[in-house]
């Protein structure tokens, strides 16, 4: 804990402060409880557009890993369009303009700055496998060289030095911050949740079944996502050698297993429609989506599996890939098209 010398511009984020199991989400939450608006990270996910199949092909990206997640490169500006929120996206390589820019923020006390670190720094074992925590910065020490940030996953501040900043910076081209301003900024007035709720399920289902390539050249999601796993699934049960097919397996399964990876990830969206139900209506849905959260399980398991040869794992991953692409499609659809979600 700090001490009582500290200057904290924003002391109410503590008390707000929202804990979550994944510290990607939960500086968001804490920002918005501070706010007026409370809402689960299942929700949260799902008005970001979080809730998805992005894949990345170890073919397409040659030495570097697969990706299969949840996790939208976009959450931030996804979730604030909906909500009605400002973001300001920055990216600084000057330190010193970055210390000048927070100190200034921190006084207008509109809304607390959020900086982005590597998971690395903070130096516990659970938080390293995080390349980056977005943290909430709610003021700085006496002689302002250190950040007073909000802990991502505890109810308490840590402090962030701007010299470990500067090497970061240098190393990596830059520090990422940002500001997240809601509306009417000191007395919100956000709008009505379930018509953000509306607007995101129709956005995000639009971009599921018509776009393709939004996110770079080989992240992928929606359809040729599906069908980019299911090539590189065909590769894993062709290929002569048992060593390369191990390899590509194992990078599939890579997120499978950790927050926001996709099993996750579809129980989540099923316990997230589940509370959009009670804003409106979506009950003749809710079964598609559970058989959507059971398929996924079963497909996990399927590719985890070491009791079978790669051709019947690669074979039997496909087949069922195939059924949670069509119900995945099929509750897309009901978004785009159902009155209740106009």
């Amino acid at each position: 804990m700090i001490q009582t010398k500290e200057k904290i511009y924003f002391p109410k984020l503590l008390t707000f402060h929202e804990e979550s199991n994944n510290v990607l989400i939960s500086a968001v939450r804490t920002k918005l409880a501070a706010d007026g608006l409370r809402v689960s990270p299942a929700l949260l996910l799902l008005l970001g557009g979080g809730i998805d199949f992005f894949y990345r092909s170890h073919i397409d990206e040659g030495k570097n890993e697969s990706y299969a997640s949840a996790v939208n490169p976009h959450f931030l500006r996804d979730l604030c369009l909906p909500l009605g929120l400002y973001l300001e996206d920055f990216r600084t390589i000057d330190i010193r303009r970055l210390q000048q820019d927070i100190k200034r923020n921190l006084l207008l006390r509109v809304a607390p700055p959020m900086i982005e670190i590597p998971g690395c720094m903070l130096n516990s074992a659970n938080l390293e496998i995080y390349p980056r925590i977005l943290m909430l910065v709610a003021g700085l020490s006496e002689d302002e060289s250190e950040l007073i940030v909000v802990h991502p996953m505890k109810r308490e501040y840590l402090r962030i030095a701007y010299s470990s900043l500067a090497s970061i910076c240098e190393a990596e081209g830059g520090i990422r911050w940002l500001m997240i301003n809601s509306p009417s900024f000191s007395k919100p007035v956000f709008p009505p949740l379930e018509l953000g709720l509306k607007q995101s399920l129709q956005l995000s289902s639009f971009r599921k079944v018509n776009e393709s390539n939004l996110l770079g050249m080989t992240l992928l999601r929606g359809e040729q996502a599906f069908k980019k796993c299911i090539n590189d699934l065909y590769f894993i049960g062709t290929a002569s050698n048992e060593s390369v097919q191990e390899h590509y397996l194992q990078h599939l399964m890579s997120n499978t297993n950790v927050e926001f990876g996709v099993t996750w990830g579809r129980t989540l969206l099923a316990d997230a429609l589940q509370e959009v139900n009670s804003f409106f209506s979506i009950e003749h849905i809710l079964q598609d989506v559970k058989t959507l959260a059971d398929n996924w399980k079963i497909w996990t398991e399927i590719i985890s599996s070491r009791k079978d040869d790669y051709s019947t794992i690669s074979k039997q991953a496909i087949e069922k890939l195939n059924d949670i692409y069509i119900t995945e499609k099929k509750i897309a659809e009901f978004f785009i098209n159902s009155t209740e979600v106009r």
